[in-house]
């Protein structure tokens, strides 16, 4: 009863059965659906199944993936009293945007949110070590806003989760903060879980949603241009 109670009062707790069914597929590494060969593109996925994850042409539902994963944090961080300024300039004078920043009681932090593919080509040796994909990007974010942030009196956190729904330290480590944060306003517990578990199983749908949606987007494509070849 409590989970079917937490489904019926956020809808961001649940999942479709049809996105059900591609994350899965995408957890085993298995094609997001059957009867597929090749991605519109023209790319394999005889010798790639999840190509359609880091496909250039999947990269306008790749960033609404992005969006959705980080204005899941605003929300989320705003329920608990948490004022956010989305996608600031770092100064005046340098004109580069973070993705959010949250002005918590003791600091204010920046973030920049990012998903990592870790069978990307890109990827594979660094994903050959557990959350090797995520840290690869964690220090490239800190290589591009790290010291830029702290100039302004703000702390970084890059907030990276890898496809396969892998979330890297830092994260971890704001969302801990979050946590945190609630608790010094007396908020312990969003939806019967505790703000930490609320914050991780939101991000975690919101994710396995985006990239289910991403692919059967990318299955479509492919049996469309799979069919005017036919025709011709």
């Amino acid at each position: 009863m409590l989970v079917k109670s937490l489904l019926d009062f956020h809808p961001s707790l649940s999942i479709n059965n049809s996105h059900f069914s591609v994350a899965s597929r995408i957890r085993l590494g298995l094609p997001p659906t059957d009867g597929i060969d090749t991605c519109s593109c023209s790319a394999s996925l005889l010798t790639n199944p999840l190509h359609f994850l880091e496909c250039r042409a999947s990269r306008p539902l790749a960033t609404a993936r992005h969006d959705r994963l980080l204005h899941t944090l605003v929300r989320i961080a705003r329920s608990v009293g948490i004022a956010v300024v989305v996608e600031p300039r770092l100064s005046v004078d340098d004109k580069s945007r973070t993705d959010g920043n949250f002005y918590l009681s003791s600091c204010s932090s920046q973030i920049d949110v990012s998903v990592v593919h870790p069978s990307a080509k890109s990827y594979r040796r660094a994903a050959s070590k557990p959350l090797g994909a995520a840290l690869g990007r964690e220090k490239l974010k800190n290589n591009l806003y790290l010291e830029r942030t702290q100039a302004n009196g703000s702390k970084f956190y890059p907030v990276v989760f890898e496809s396969y729904g892998a979330i890297g330290p830092r994260a971890r480590e704001f969302i801990r903060l979050l946590n945190d944060e609630a608790g010094s306003q007396s908020i312990y517990n969003l939806y019967g879980l505790s703000v930490t578990n609320f914050i991780l199983r939101s991000l975690a749908v919101v994710l396995q949603v985006s990239n289910s949606v991403l692919c059967l987007n990318a299955s479509i494509k492919a049996r469309k241009k799979r069919s005017e070849v036919n025709v011709h």
